[in-house]
């Protein structure tokens, strides 16, 4: 590839869509591959403008959690006036982004975060040819905060979405889910890891068919009200146990948990304000978003920075790091008893042993330049791939 095409089309939250575009174009400048880049305030100000693009030739084109697909041109998708490899990057289980992935595109190539959402994709979107599985991608800062000196014992980076709100957007759809997304829930904390599309269809007494994409998409908010009520159940368990905490994010005023003496509120911060958040914490919580195997951005950025990694379990935390010794791992059902793990939170030399360790084995597998060479390596096999079926078309 010599000249690449970034776009913006969807403005994540916080600006981390801005943040890991901005890493990408970095890496790529360094290979020497040109890169023009149309960012999200410019496709609002001047949709217009998107169809210059059409006129110059590009390699290929870039966009995370795109919109793209639902962009038309003179009656025509937008993506077919290019007519170059589109490498989709998707920060979220496939079943949200659902309304760009079912639109037919022979060029395009999803990059998702783990196997499983690959293997999802291949399932439910078989149009879609090329599926590449790359987990989230943190680099380590160039100075760190000594363990000692750092200001917020325990951080949890996050967004709060009242249950109430999620629950009015569940009964608009189908009153008869909110009871499901419960059970679920419940279902959760009990230990279930089975995948989420299962448990509603089990639980829905849908017909032995598999839901097809479209389905799962429609019930969406329980999915979103499960991660939720997760997150509340989770922080709701430290409070019981008098945790100081520090949490920056949107909406948290109207939690209950917003008057608890032991957890001081910071406001929304854009995501480069985030990390430097957790550069300065020594312990980081993290709710796994019902990812089953992929660990979230809040795991790598914090193993990444030397901090504890707390967190509920996941494949690829499971695989590859130790429990104890190289992150601190909990299960919902096991919070709420008393257990070895609260007396570690305490523990600041045994903290820094682990934030040192799990380190230590994150760079070993997950080195940021190694990944972002692998990734190179992937688009440019993707774009050959699809050079051959120019040919053969």
């Amino acid at each position: 590839m010599k000249k690449v095409l970034f776009v913006e089309s969807r403005r994540l939250c916080y600006g981390s869509s801005y943040y890991l575009i901005d890493r990408l174009i970095r890496f790529f400048k360094q290979k020497k591959i040109e890169v023009e880049f149309f960012d999200y305030d410019a496709l609002c100000n001047d949709p217009q403008k998107l169809e210059t693009f059409s006129k110059k030739s590009f390699d290929a084109i870039f966009d995370i959690n795109s919109q793209l697909p639902g962009i038309y041109q003179d009656d025509t998708l937008f993506l077919e006036h290019l007519d170059i490899p589109f490498f989709h990057r998707i920060l979220d289980h496939p079943l949200h982004l659902h309304p760009s992935l079912q639109v037919p595109y022979q060029k395009e190539c999803v990059i998702c975060l783990d196997e499983h959402h690959k293997r999802y994709l291949q399932k439910k979107y078989p149009h879609i040819h090329h599926v590449i599985a790359l987990p989230f991608l943190a680099k380590v800062p160039e100075k760190q905060i000594p363990f000692s000196k750092r200001k917020y014992a325990f951080l949890f980076p996050a967004t709060y979405i009242p249950l109430s709100y999620l629950e009015d957007q569940i009964k608009e759809r189908n009153a008869s889910d909110l009871l499901i997304a419960k059970e679920i829930l419940s279902l959760c904390i009990q230990g279930s890891r089975e995948d989420f599309e299962n448990l509603y269809q089990s639980l829905a007494k849908e017909d032995k068919k598999e839901m097809d994409a479209e389905r799962i998409y429609r019930v969406r908010f329980v999915d979103r009200y499960v991660r939720a009520g997760l997150r509340e159940f989770v922080l709701e368990q430290f409070a019981s146990h008098d945790i100081v905490m520090d949490i920056v994010g949107d909406n948290w005023e109207y939690s209950q948990l917003y008057k608890n003496k032991a957890f001081h509120f910071h406001p929304s911060c854009s995501y480069q304000e985030s990390l430097s958040y957790i550069a300065n914490a020594k312990t980081v919580l993290n709710v796994e978003p019902l990812f089953r195997e992929a660990m979230h951005d809040r795991i790598t950025n914090a193993f990444c920075c030397g901090a504890v990694v707390v967190s509920d379990p996941c494949e690829a935390l499971e695989t590859n790091f130790t429990d104890r010794k190289e992150y601190l791992g909990y299960h919902f059902a096991q919070l709420k008893t008393p257990d070895s793990f609260w007396k570690l939170l305490q523990t600041e030399e045994k903290l820094e042993e682990i934030a040192i360790a799990g380190q230590k084995k994150y760079r070993s597998l997950y080195a940021y330049e190694n990944r972002m060479e692998m990734l190179l390596k992937e688009l440019e096999k993707a774009v050959q791939a699809m050079k051959k079926i120019d040919k053969q078309s």
